[in-house]
């Protein structure tokens, strides 16, 4: 699996449907605010932004996390390949794996979770904005530790490469 990973083919895939997918995502989004988007909020504001969406809003907001899913599935691709491509040892990368993993089940729980709230409005689930107030900022820790992991790992390849 790791040697299909660093094949050129494959990052190039996952780092193009990627930016594709963000692409799309910002179109369909335009101004409007969401809760993915913010690094941190009170479940006040949560509650606040999903009753200002009104009725059309929400159902562009559902359409913003279907292409979430996808976009999820795709960055954690190029987050897989990138570490493969970056770190030589099969075993380092297993390991470091968890990181992108972690944060591909964040992500996914998050996006499921908003989705649930946005279907069942105005009926607010208990505890779940609360949940959701703790899980975003959860998911923004692991995408930073992920991208610091991966550009270690590319300037370490670089150092090594400049030292042969």
């Amino acid at each position: 699996m790791i040697d299909t990973l660093k094949k050129q083919k494959t990052f190039l895939f996952f780092t193009i449907s990627s930016l594709i997918l963000l692409a799309a995502i910002g179109v369909v989004k335009g101004s409007m605010s969401i809760l993915d988007q913010k690094f941190f909020y009170m479940a006040d504001e949560a509650r606040t932004l999903i009753q200002d969406l009104g009725e059309d809003g929400r159902k562009r907001y559902v359409l913003i996390n279907i292409l979430d899913f996808v976009f999820t599935f795709s960055y954690t691709g190029f987050f897989f390949s990138c570490y493969a491509r970056f770190f030589s040892n099969k075993e380092q990368i297993k390991l470091l794996l968890i990181l992108p993993i972690m944060l591909y089940f964040a992500d996914m729980l998050e996006t499921s979770m908003i989705f649930y709230v946005l279907w069942t409005h105005p009926i607010e689930p208990p505890h779940l904005i609360s949940m959701l107030v703790l899980l975003t900022p959860f998911k923004w820790f692991l995408a930073l530790a992920t991208t610091l992991v991966l550009l270690n790992g590319y300037m370490l390849k670089k150092y090594i490469q400049a030292q042969q």
